[in-house]
């Protein structure tokens, strides 16, 4: 009990040094939300001064926290978990961990400065708790007060001082494993979304009679108080239902009213083994999993990796288990490991060391990203995990040591052009068109997206292999081919699909409705437009321009004096014009934004004009670099601005294709509403709206059937 109350005991039990607390306290009360049926939103705010830290987490899962569970939390005397005999792939198994949280909460502060209330409930109520504790034994108390909105459970912790890790990181990796789920996070007024992309929670198979040794059956039916031998045998895989637990019961020859805690030890072994014969052994293959794509969508668009096995011991037991390896790009090598589904605190992977198969010794996982600037993540799933220790931070590896370093090496490798089938890049590529299901695309765009989202390689080598694999995927069927367009091969179609002349008008007048507009920006007291270094970017924001009737230019590189000649005519004097443009971020790049300035302002002396030009960078910015974690490119030593570049931002360059195609569009739309006056803009789509409608009334009855 002293353990809860002490900061040395607390290290002990979750494996933390105080400056994880914080961590710990948001990891375990997301994995409870998360374990919740229909939890859909978990919300965690951290904030902090010089003298104390509040941290809190709320969720909409059921059931919601009640009076009944705070008093089991409050007797540290015994662990209130329902977790420590099931063996299922459920998040968290330690057992005391909210308890732990509200131990941490006592610990942290000094005895002269420790607040009435370190930890705030919300549920039916609203619960007020205080900590204390002397020789004698506790004095954990609480208060109870009217609480006008219910539905949810929100825990507020308080602790002292404000030296505490960002659980920023943890929380990221928890979204990336669980997206049924919405997770917010704020932290002294910066904010972070992961926003929900999966329709379910993944589907945890029950329990598996063959996980049990005999003394761990023995230990479940200790912890089933109340519960008949018929409930008992129903909660496993392959037994529920009452005729399978009816053959078991008549096979073991008991009766199935039975309360289990009240079983002789030699009935308890007659129905485990009765148990035993009735089910099949387990699969790793009925165990759930994240899977490529869902990693790909939270930046893990290297390698894929997953092994599965079942693991027999010499207890009897049969163990299925699956691990998943994946990489995104990273400015340091990084090990993320995780068990069940959440992010791991410990070290249960990257804190031994393997033997090499060959026998040449020991190798470390980290030696497997020398000179790599890659991250790997580590996902285990098993529903018998075997922990070394109280805080579940050290794990008994020998059922998974064959893969363990095998997943890691595999998801580390560097893949070459040629070690990818054509299989493989079809299917990267159908991928991508899912995740875009609204857009078209040119075979260098698809090929462009693979590199910045699949860490696809790139060279011209890659790109024709690329190229020649998605000619066979089009001609089999695995792609839709009217998707996959070429621009650089114009097609005239002149002789319209409608035979029909009244409905061929109706549909153009309709048309013609629908496209008509006028001019939105004679009045604005800025005029924008965007500049695109890009063509095949350029198809990705069209809609979004002529959304807000803003011209958009392509340079394909340098842009031609012509085109610059056709901007200063069209540019206004009197009112400030801004540029907007959107390249790569690399020396070439940045030299095109540089001239295309230097041009604009000199042409516009030639024809007599004086301009109130900006040309601002909208992408890409070496913050939104930073900010994605994009993938680096080689760099060109023969660039326009190369020492210069280098100067200010290494050897590393990045193209505007690397960032997701559906935040360029929203890029555009949040920089021209904040710059425009939305009111006079609204008032010219109103009027524009008034007279399309008027025009479609004249137009249908002139030339009604």
């Amino acid at each position: 009990m002293l353990d809860f109350y002490t900061e040395g005991g607390l290290t002990r039990l979750t494996g933390c040094n105080p400056t994880q607390f914080v961590k710990f306290i948001v990891k375990e009360t997301v994995d409870n939300a998360l374990d919740k049926q229909d939890t859909k939103h978990i919300v965690v705010e951290h904030s902090h001064n010089s003298t104390e830290t509040s941290v809190s987490v709320s969720d909409d899962g059921l059931p919601p926290f009640s009076e009944e569970l705070l008093k089991a939390m409050l007797d540290f005397l015994r662990a209130p978990s329902t977790k420590r005999g099931i063996k299922k792939a459920t998040r968290g198994a330690l057992g005391n961990a909210l308890q732990c949280c509200f131990g941490i909460t006592y610990a942290s502060w000094d005895k002269g400065r420790r607040p009435q209330y370190t930890i705030e409930l919300c549920a039916d109520r609203r619960y007020l708790i205080h900590l204390d504790h002397d020789k004698e034994g506790t004095k954990n108390r609480y208060e109870a007060v009217p609480l006008s909105e219910t539905g949810r459970t929100k825990l507020v912790f308080r602790l002292q001082g404000e030296d505490y890790e960002s659980p920023r990181s943890l929380l990221e990796t928890i979204a990336a494993l669980n997206q049924h789920v919405d997770i917010e996070y704020s932290a002294n007024g910066i904010s972070d979304r992961w926003a929900a992309v999966e329709p379910g929670a993944p589907r945890l198979p029950p329990p598996e009679i063959h996980a049990y040794s005999l003394r761990q059956f023995h230990e479940l039916l200790s912890e089933s108080e109340g519960m008949t031998v018929t409930e008992f045998i129903s909660q496993f895989k392959g037994l529920a239902g009452t005729t399978y637990a009816k053959a078991v019961r008549e096979e073991a020859g008991i009766d199935g009213r039975t309360v289990v805690t009240e079983l002789s030890e030699e009935q308890e072994k007659t129905l485990f083994e009765s148990m035993r014969n009735s089910s099949t052994l387990p699969k790793s293959v009925h165990l759930p999993k994240v899977g490529r794509d869902a990693l790909a969508r939270r930046g893990y668009r290297g390698n894929y990796v997953r092994r599965s096995d079942v693991y027999h011991d010499v207890q009897g037991r049969s163990i299925p288990y699956l691990i998943e390896g994946a990489t995104r790009p990273s400015r340091r090598p990084r090990i993320t490991e995780a068990v069940n589904f959440t992010c791991s605190l410990g070290r249960p992977f990257s804190g031994q060391t393997y033997v090499v198969p060959t026998g040449r010794g020991y190798v470390s996982l980290y030696d497997s990203l020398k000179n790599k600037d890659l991250e790997v993540l580590i996902h285990l799933v098993c529903p018998s995990i075997n922990w070394l220790s109280p805080s579940k931070s050290e794990l008994e590896r020998a059922p998974f040591d064959k893969h363990i370093l095998d997943v890691m090496k595999a998801a580390a490798r560097e893949r070459r052009p040629g070690s990818y089938s054509d299989g493989e890049i079809v299917s990267m590529a159908a991928g991508i068109l899912r995740d875009y299901p609204k857009l078209t695309f040119t075979l260098r765009q698809l090929y462009y997206r693979a590199v910045a989202s699949k860490s696809y390689p790139h060279d011209k080598t890659s790109y024709n292999r690329f190229s020649h694999a998605l000619v066979l995927g089009r001609l089999r069927g695995q792609l839709d081919y009217k998707r996959i367009i070429d621009m650089s091969r114009p097609e005239y179609l002149n002789d319209p699909k409608e035979p029909d002349p009244a409905r061929r008008l109706r549909g153009s007048l309709q048309e013609l409705i629908e496209e008509f507009n006028v001019n939105a920006w004679s009045e604005q007291p800025t005029y924008i437009e965007v500049w695109i270094e890009k063509e095949a970017l350029s198809r990705i924001i069209l809609p979004t321009c002529k959304n807000y009737n803003v011209n958009l230019m392509v340079g394909r590189g340098y842009s031609s004096a012509s085109q610059l000649l056709k901007a200063i005519d069209r540019f206004p004097e009197g009112r400030k014009v801004i540029v907007l443009y959107l390249g790569d971020h690399d020396p070439s790049g940045y030299h095109i934004e540089e001239k295309l300035r230097a041009r604009l302002q000199e042409y516009a002396r030639w024809r007599g004009k004086s301009l109130d030009l900006q040309v601002k960078r909208l992408a890409l910015t070496h913050d939104q670099v930073e900010r994605f974690n994009l993938p680096s490119i080689k760099l060109k030593p023969r660039s326009q601005k190369y020492a210069q570049y280098v100067a200010g931002f290494g050897n590393n360059a990045w193209e505007l294709d690397a960032l997701e195609p559906d935040f360029i569009p929203t890029l555009i739309k949040n920089e021209l509403e904040s710059t425009m006056d939305m009111d006079l803009w609204a008032d010219n789509r109103r009027k524009l709206e008034e007279f399309r409608r008027e025009a479609a009334g004249r137009l249908g009855s002139a030339f009604a059937p």
